[in-house]
């Protein structure tokens, strides 16, 4: 198919146990669709998927849902923009990650409007490796993973409008909380909380990350919050605590950190060999 597809309105909502609700594989052309997408199928189902594109513009302006699956798979797309900008991105994917963007070189992935409700149950909750620009805009975004990887951003470029959150969350398990690893020199992560609670300590609503076991001088395990090559994080109204083996924050190379209104408690670092090193 050549030239733009424009679809204004309407509703896609599936059960397959194996499918895609809405699926854009390679191409140049712009493709803008308004209605909603929804997935109620099974675990091994995906609500969203785009790959292979070289260039143009894919925009979903419409609420996406999911109540089990593999939520969003953003891969292998060497150019052009995807835009998901419904005022309601909400995914619950069980042991799944909700959001997988992966080998975008070239490609922009922007989330906007707000209403970004991730939940999981083990599973990653947002992921981004091996490339590309991502964008996360917009008021009420959270993420709460349970026990894995809430946030995970590796060797991708987080755009000027950087990635903005209300709550990020995970507790327990051996997956690091967040992980920001070579972001690039443009934005960065903020994550706000309620945006008014200024008491000392704060009030948690930014999220909790706590108890993460995992093997000593691991970045990727026993980390409450890991920050490498990265920039502009700023940090309000979480709580790190528990027991958290290696470190409750590590940072290395950060450019512009901001950590307010805040609890950092519990136990972090359970073998002081883990101090003042940068050898994994």
């Amino acid at each position: 198919m050549t030239g733009p597809v424009v679809i204004n309105g309407g509703s896609i909502s599936t059960t397959i146990s194996t499918g895609i609700a809405f699926d854009v594989n390679a191409g140049s052309s712009t493709i803008t669709y308004t209605g909603t997408i929804s997935y109620s199928g099974s675990s091994t189902g995906r609500t969203v998927e785009v790959t292979g594109r070289t260039g143009g513009t894919v925009t979903l302006s419409g609420n996406i849902s999911t109540s089990v699956g593999t939520g969003i798979n953003v891969a292998n797309n060497t150019g052009g923009t995807i835009v998901f900008s419904g005022a309601s991105k909400s995914l619950s994917t069980g042991a799944n990650t909700a959001i997988t963007l992966s080998s975008n070189t070239g490609a922009t992935i922007n989330f906007t409007g707000g209403g970004f409700a991730l939940t999981t149950t083990g599973g990653a909750g947002f992921t981004a490796t091996g490339g590309g620009t991502v964008n996360v805009t917009g008021a009420g975004n959270t993420i709460n993973s349970s026990t894995g990887t809430a946030l995970n951003v590796v060797s991708t470029t987080i755009g000027a409008s950087g990635l903005t959150f209300q709550s990020i969350s995970s507790s327990g398990g051996t997956s690091t909380g967040i992980i920001l690893n070579n972001t690039g020199a443009s934005g960065g992560l903020t994550v706000t909380g309620d945006g008014s609670n200024t008491s000392v300590g704060g009030n948690s609503s930014g999220g909790t990350i706590a108890n993460k076991s995992g093997s000593d001088l691991s970045y990727t395990t026993g980390v409450g919050i890991y920050l490498n090559n990265t920039r502009n994080v700023v940090l309000r109204r979480m709580t790190i605590n528990g027991t958290n083996q290696n470190h409750g924050i590590r940072g290395f190379l950060v450019t512009n950190f901001i950590l307010e209104y805040c609890t950092v408690g519990g136990t972090n670092g359970t073998n002081t060999a883990n101090n003042g090193t940068d050898d994994y």
